[in-house]
């Protein structure tokens, strides 16, 4: 099983300053600096069976395995092509808004 969830945060800020001398007016109604951000961030769960498994990793400088349960292939292959496809989507998304 697998379900995916993704996050668009919209973010944007305006600064309009306005100066009044006693014969210029500086600025009445236009932006003088705006800023707009777009970001978007994908969960991606999955969940499937595991199986008894070996896990390397380091500890104190020292190689060392652990016994452990992993995901079984299924699982693993799902989540990747769900992983891979996100990536394809983003950068067809990025490459289309530039």
């Amino acid at each position: 099983m697998q379900r995916q969830v993704k996050f668009v945060i919209n973010t944007n800020a305006t600064a309009t300053p306005s100066w009044t001398f006693t014969r210029v007016t500086v600025n009445p109604s236009g932006n003088f600096l705006s800023l707009d951000r777009t970001r978007t961030n994908d969960l991606t769960i999955t969940l499937g069976p595991a199986v008894p498994g070996v896990v390397e990793a380091t500890r104190n400088g020292r190689r060392i395995a652990v016994a452990s349960r992993v995901p079984d292939r299924r699982a693993a292959d799902l989540h990747l092509s769900a992983q891979i496809a996100n990536g394809i989507e983003t950068g067809v998304r990025n490459a289309l808004n530039r």
